[in-house]
């Protein structure tokens, strides 16, 4: 058995290809230790049992086995050959991968696990309210905003609270769908990473994504959500409700510290914020 060096590493996660003579496969390993981090040691046991009921013609990999024991839990994956699509990114690769999230979508539907709604996500449809009560209640002028999002503030936070509403499905959901948990080969996408995985509607994945590929260079998510067949079915205020709570989400998040071991997550946060700002203000622009 020959181990290759780390190849990828995000968020304190590692990944090991191990090639295997004469039966030519690859894994990918991701372990943890509760001493290292308890949030992280819970989101790998989660992912676990997310992983092993993915059905075979989902585009992602599968789960070959799991160890846990009292401190430590791995989880052993098998790998397709795959590379993250290229930065920034290219339309033909970025096809390829919105059809593949028509696809995950498809095999998903309905979930085919019990699993916890996109309606109960915690923290994320209350960024809003949250900068409200900074701004009434702690003094906080949050000049740091777009001007825009000042004027607007208490419309945006009854937005959100739309969001419940509009994040009832039957889908299971990747609820974390960006270019690094994502591997393509050709015309053959696998998605990645699946601890943060909740029951939403098909169009949910699709809508979550969209500012971070205009972010790291693709079109705009207004320009790609109405003409992907999973967007042209989703419900206008359904949309609306689900943008506002993720600009929300994005432009309260970015302000706050860097957790531990994450030093960039604000900046992408702050990053991804812009994009999500400008679809929500198109949204409401047009109603």
């Amino acid at each position: 058995m020959l181990i290759s060096p780390v190849y990828h590493t995000k968020n304190g996660n590692a990944t090991l290809i191990i090639s295997i003579p004469y039966i030519s496969m690859s894994i990918g390993l991701k372990a943890v230790l509760v001493s290292w981090n308890q949030e992280t040691f819970e989101m790998h046991q989660r992912e676990a049992r997310i992983a092993a009921a993915l059905p075979d013609g989902a585009p992602a990999p599968k789960l070959l086995h799991l160890v846990a024991v009292d401190d430590a839990v791995a989880l052993i994956f098998e790998l397709a050959p795959g590379r993250p699509p290229l930065l920034p990114w290219r339309r033909q690769e970025l096809n390829v991968v919105l059809a593949a999230v028509e696809l995950l979508a498809l095999t998903l539907t309905p979930s085919p696990i019990a699993c916890e709604p996109a309606s109960e996500m915690p923290g994320f449809a209350d960024g809003f309210s949250l900068l409200c009560g900074l701004r009434d209640r702690q003094g906080d002028h949050l000049s740091d905003l777009d001007p825009w999002v000042l004027a607007h503030l208490d419309q945006l936070v009854e937005l959100e609270r739309g969001y419940p509403e509009a994040a009832r499905g039957e889908t299971l959901c990747h609820f974390d769908l960006r270019q690094d948990n994502i591997l393509i080969n050709r015309r053959e996408v696998r998605f990645v990473d699946w601890p943060q995985a909740r029951v939403g509607p098909a169009w949910l994945d699709l809508a979550g994504m969209l500012p971070s590929v205009a972010m790291q260079g693709g079109p705009p998510p207004w320009e790609l959500f109405p003409t992907h067949p999973l967007g042209r079915r989703a419900p206008r205020e359904g949309t609306l409700s689900f943008v506002a709570a993720m600009s929300g989400y994005l432009l309260h998040r970015q302000r706050l510290p860097d957790p531990p071991g994450i030093p960039t997550l604000r900046a992408f946060q702050r990053a991804q914020a812009g994009p999500s700002l400008a679809w929500l203000r198109r949204l409401l622009s047009n109603a």
